[in-house]
């Protein structure tokens, strides 16, 4: 046989040894269903425009997009809906669904956790997803304020700031957050550059500025994505008001083997 045929021959076996691994490879990473993030999530004020949004992670050929989105364990809230690619992997690929609240500002919500979410998709196809946790409540604005919000930034790596006026001399008894040590990451808060020293004593036309950073272990698992860090404060008769820093946000930077890592963790590939 003449040799230019034989190493054609033995191109085509490799050509096709290669095609059939790299199919056999992709048929062992199909995901039939997203798999979102965890999230952790404390959405406080969830008012007419107030949004939030989920991460998940989907096969490469899922062209379904969202039509609905709703919270089992929180039907009072309905939501308006706003979907984007983020990005394309070799198998996979990462969506961000916003959603925005519909809830009247004056209606109260009591805080209520919910740890999934109920998708409907464009072609029929639904159902409910882990989630993580999200914690959501509606405060209507109280005329009774002792500080306010004067400006404030943020990033989506976590890192924000935010200066606040105060009224009336006050102590800062306590900063709170939904975050636990198990769920892989943590808030780090300064107050006016420093350490957060509590309590604090503040004082009447005072500015206090808190600079915020979010620190994260499982950046793949973990989507830390709203934060409304919860402050506690005492006025001189010892009446107890809350604020809350609105404006801490991470959002994860996906890598194809954060994705499988992630994926193997959830078990959904082996």
């Amino acid at each position: 046989m003449n040799k230019k045929y034989i190493m054609i021959g033995c191109a085509a076996l490799a050509a096709a040894a290669a095609a059939g691994a790299y199919f056999f490879h992709a048929s062992q990473m199909r995901l039939d269903e997203p798999v979102f993030l965890t999230h952790y999530i404390e959405s406080t004020q969830c008012a007419a425009g107030r949004s939030i949004m989920l991460n998940y992670i989907t096969d490469k050929n899922d062209n379904r997009s969202v039509f609905s989105v709703s919270f089992p364990e929180c039907p009072e809230l309905s939501f308006d809906v706003y979907e984007s690619d983020r990005a394309y992997h070799r198998y996979h690929k990462t969506r961000q669904i916003y959603i925005q609240s519909r809830l009247d500002a004056e209606t109260p919500l009591e805080p209520t956790a919910v740890t999934k979410v109920h998708i409907e998709f464009s072609d029929g196809t639904g159902g409910d997803f882990d989630i993580g946790y999200i914690l959501a409540e509606n405060i209507p604005a109280s005329g009774n304020r002792l500080v306010q919000t004067q400006s404030s930034g943020a990033d989506n790596s976590g890192g924000s700031t935010e200066t606040k006026l105060v009224f009336d001399d006050c102590t800062l008894t306590d900063i709170n957050s939904v975050l636990d040590e198990n769920c892989g990451a943590a808030v780090d808060i300064k107050i006016n550059g420093g350490a957060a020293a509590i309590p604090l004593e503040l004082h009447k036309d005072e500015a206090v500025t808190f600079d915020a950073g979010i620190i994260v272990s499982e950046p793949y698992a973990y989507n830390v994505y709203s934060l409304d860090k919860t402050l506690v404060f005492e006025d001189a008769n010892g009446n107890i008001h809350n604020e809350y820093l609105t404006n801490i946000r991470y959002a994860p930077e996906f890598t194809e083997k954060g994705i499988l890592d992630f994926l193997r963790e959830r078990g959904r590939i082996s």
